[in-house]
């Protein structure tokens, strides 16, 4: 599905999660959601399945989550755009 590492920080922030805590969930290393999150390191297959498995396990609608994220980009690029008109 190829998540970016925004999408994996607005997901955490969304569930009001520290980085350690949502790296534990994901059976990861909390340097590595660091890198993930500020794209020095890209999602792997691997991270990506452990984080559908999260999503479903705690009952998080993917979609929905998708939607917000995208509405969430819209939103920053039109007030990026706003403001590369003033």
């Amino acid at each position: 599905m190829n998540f970016t590492g925004d999408f994996f920080r607005m997901t955490r922030n969304m569930l009001h999660l520290s980085q350690q805590e949502f790296a534990d969930k994901l059976g990861i290393h909390r340097t590595h959601l660091t890198r993930i999150e500020t794209g020095h390191t890209p999602v792997s297959e691997k991270t990506e399945t452990k984080f559908l498995y999260l999503m479903a396990e705690m009952e998080i609608n993917l979609f929905e989550l998708v939607t917000t994220y995208d509405s969430f980009l819209r939103i920053n690029n039109q007030k990026q755009k706003r403001g590369n008109l003033e």
